[in-house]
This record gives C-alpha cells, structure tokens and sequence, in this order.
C-alpha cells in the first residue's frame, strides 16, 4: 500500500507515481482528462475513461504492471467519474443524465439511475452515499 502518490492527468493521458520511490505505478492512455472524463483513484487501483472510446480502464497500483488489468465497455458518454466507499464502488456521471455504479474488480454493472435533466456535472460520496450534481442545477443523494 502507497502512503503517498500523485496522478498527473492530461488530454493524452494519466500516469501515477510513488512520491516516496519516484517510481510510476500505473499509467493510463486517451484519457479525456481535459474534459470532463478522467480517472478515479484508490490505494489499489486507478480507473480510467476516455474521450475517443467508450470503454473503462482499471489498472491495479503496487503489482509492477503499469497495463490495464480490467477494460469494460460503457453504455454511453460519460461526463464524471469517482471512487465510493475507499474503491468497493466505481461511480460514473454521463451526459444523459444517468448515474451509473460499477463493481471496479469485474466491471459488472451493478446500478443506474436516471439522475438529472442535463449531463451529470460533478459526483462525490460520504459514507454509502453518493452524492450527484448536474447541469440541471439540481444536487442527488443517492444510497448504495
């Protein structure tokens, strides 16, 4: 377990390192970091969504492999991405509105909600809540 890193995003993608070795742990490429879209990151792995494709890259951290461990497709655009509750849950925002909750070790879709009039702009979670902001100007409580 890392006691401390720094994932450094662009447009061409994200890299993670080890702030006390100075080693890079994961990286990413095509992640639409300079949009909305980007990456989530835990103590063991760090997910990653693109731009150019639909699809959903999970790399585990502390294995010496920086390659994906884990690539799903997603259904649709997606706008927003967070870790809940310490990486059990992978939560994505997309443009339709709809909120999605993915299980980050099989990539199995576990919820959807049609959460918001207008792209999901902003998600956070305290607890087993997840939290959802939109462009509707609206804010979500959600419980997983």
């Amino acid at each position: 377990m890392f006691s401390e890193v720094v994932a450094v995003g662009t447009k061409t993608g994200v890299q993670v390192f080890d702030v006390r070795r100075g080693t890079k742990i994961a990286a990413g490429t095509g992640v639409g970091v300079g949009g909305r879209q980007g990456f989530a990151l835990t103590d063991t792995w760090i997910a990653t969504v693109s731009d150019a494709k639909a699809v959903c890259h999970v790399h585990m951290l502390n294995r010496g492999d920086t390659g994906a461990k884990l690539v799903f497709p997603l259904p649709e655009e997606i706008t927003c991405i967070h870790a809940v509750d310490g990486g059990r849950y992978l939560a994505m925002g997309a443009r339709s509105g709809r909120l999605l909750v993915w299980a980050p070790a099989s990539g199995r879709l576990l919820r959807a909600w049609d959460g918001h009039y207008g792209a999901v702009t902003a998600l956070g979670s305290s607890g087993g809540a997840l939290v959802s902001g939109g462009e509707d100007a609206a804010v979500h409580v959600w419980v997983l």
